[in-house]
C-alpha cells in the first residue's frame, strides 16, 4: 500500500452540528497529533473532496486518525484493514460496528 504523506480531517471538538461545519486540521504520517490549518471551518463534503484530490478514502483518512492519535504508524495497514472489513459488515447489517476486546 502506497501511504500518502498526509490528509486532512476535522477536529471533532469544533464540529457543528448545526452548520455541519469543523476546523479542518492535517495529519502528517508518521507524526504524533495534528496540525492547524488556514482552511477555517468546512463541511464533511469538502472535506471528502480535499482527501480525494490526494488520494485519501475515509477508510485511510480513519487510520491515519487512530495512528496519529497514539503516535504508532507501524500498523498503519492493518488498521486499514480492520476499518475497511467492520465498515462493509457494517454496510449488509445496516449497523455500526463496536469493537469490545474481551481478553482483559
Amino acid at each position: 500500500m502506497t501511504v500518502p504523506t498526509m490528509c486532512f480531517s476535522i477536529l471533532e471538538e469544533t464540529f457543528d452540528p448545526e452548520t455541519q461545519t469543523g476546523e479542518i486540521i492535517c495529519i502528517k504520517a508518521g507524526d504524533a497529533g495534528y496540525y492547524k490549518t488556514t482552511h477555517g471551518k468546512q463541511s464533511r463534503q469538502w472535506l471528502r473532496d480535499a482527501n480525494d484530490m490526494i488520494g485519501v478514502n475515509d477508510i485511510l483518512q480513519q487510520a491515519f486518525e487512530i495512528c496519529s492519535m497514539f503516535g504508532n504508524w507501524s500498523k498503519l495497514s492493518n488498521i486499514v484493514e480492520h476499518i475497511g472489513a467492520a465498515m462493509k459488515r457494517a454496510s449488509t447489517a445496516n449497523t455500526i460496528p463496536v469493537h469490545i476486546n474481551r481478553s482483559r
